[in-house]
């Protein structure tokens, strides 16, 4: 029997994917729905839509308040209609009956909390997102049997890169996993698109520390992974390997925050390609919680040169000026490692803001913000904060 290695190839990120799935708790459950249509296909089709966002908007209704759900209704029915497969991860119709005037259709779902809470969370409908540590992959996949190398913050993907392609994406998402589960959020740039939001200037090999900066700043994410993965052929001396290697870092502090080094070498002489990449996923499926946990504690001891405030602004304000100053602060004051909303009035905003910066110096970075507007009467105030509250 002669086996198709291409079709194997372009087969394995799909089961390497299905495979990170089955590591999350998933459940089932039995819905039943109408559609007035009468034919069966057409009918099918319209009530899985039908079942997939009712059911959706029923998870997530219970993730947010009823005020959050209401405000971002319209946005999560486009996240739902862009992301469903990625937290159902089956739907089967079970029966369906011919009634006089529609069809009655039951379809099973396999679905996973977790996955779409990490969603949620990713696209910043959780409020909780402030909370996460957040760390974005700057990682070289290097294929040197092929002589191809992908950058995704550089590289639009092509023909020639989808294997590294689907290699990183896998890789990536094996990682979420565990290090949601430490209060780490890390980004798979293959899936948020970050590559479209990126200036020209930063799309180079070398990346500076000016550019480091940059990326972080406009994609939100405190700490960076820089390094590369690299697939090496077999040759007279070793067998066919991958080596991993990367540091994770603070782009605003250039200080390394931990390194992390390993090397697999084939077990087997058989296609290679497919060995060496489950051997990769098992290696982070088994490092990535232990790794994670070893950032999120050197990432609280390098919090212990920050102070934390409380950003009182007085003057007059609507419930859309509190988050509109939040992300302003953000994006403009780089320094500001942590920004929190704290209490709402409509002659007060209050946040908690953690920050290496004097009280002085930050004072004097939020006054000088064009974009801010604050009217004539509006005035801010810092007060230091010992023992930074917890929600």
């Amino acid at each position: 029997m002669k086996i198709n290695m291409r079709n194997i190839i372009f087969l394995l990120p799909f089961l390497l994917l299905n495979k990170v799935y089955a590591d999350r708790q998933v459940k089932e459950i039995v819905l039943k729905t109408e559609s007035s249509l009468l034919e069966l296909s057409p009918a099918v089709v319209e009530a899985q839509k039908k079942v997939i966002q009712s059911f959706s908007e029923q998870l997530i209704s219970g993730m947010l308040s009823a005020d959050q759900f209401k405000s971002k209704k319209k946005k999560l029915n486009q996240f739902v209609l862009n992301s469903w497969t990625k937290y159902i991860s089956q739907i089967k119709v079970q029966s369906s009956k011919k009634m006089k005037d529609h069809f009655e259709i039951e379809f099973k779902l396999v679905y996973s909390e977790d996955i779409l809470k990490e969603l949620l969370t990713e696209k910043n409908f959780l409020a909780e997102t402030d909370r996460f540590l957040k760390i974005l992959p700057l990682i070289e996949w290097i294929d040197e049997d092929h002589k191809v190398i992908y950058q995704w913050w550089r590289h639009r993907l092509t023909k020639e890169k989808l294997d590294l392609y689907t290699k990183s994406s896998a890789a990536y998402e094996q990682m979420k996993s565990s290090f949601f589960e430490q209060g780490i959020l890390l980004s798979n740039p293959l899936d948020q698109k970050f590559y479209d939001i990126l200036p020209d200037p930063v799309k180079v090999d070398q990346l500076t520390d000016e550019n480091l900066i940059l990326i972080s700043r406009l994609t939100k994410h405190q700490l960076l992974a820089l390094g590369k993965i690299k697939f090496t052929p077999q040759n007279e001396n070793e067998k066919p390997q991958v080596s991993i290697e990367f540091d994770i870092m603070n782009p605003l502090t250039n200080k390394k925050i931990l390194s992390f080094e390993r090397k697999i070498l084939d077990k087997s002489s058989w296609f290679e390609s497919v060995n060496l990449q489950n051997d990769l996923i098992e290696e982070l499926k088994t490092s990535s919680p232990d790794l994670a946990s070893q950032i999120y504690e050197n990432w609280q001891r390098g919090t212990l040169n920050s102070q934390t405030y409380r950003l009182d602004i007085l003057g007059q304000f609507n419930l859309e000026d509190q988050t509109k100053i939040k992300n302003l602060l953000q994006t403009k004051i780089p320094e500001i490692r942590m920004i929190k909303e704290r209490t709402f009035s409509l002659k007060q905003l209050s946040y908690e803001v953690e920050t290496q910066l004097t009280s002085q110096s930050l004072s004097e970075k939020i006054t000088k913000i064009p974009d801010l507007k604050l009217k004539k009467d509006t005035t801010a105030d810092l007060h230091f904060v010992r023992e930074p509250t917890h929600e």
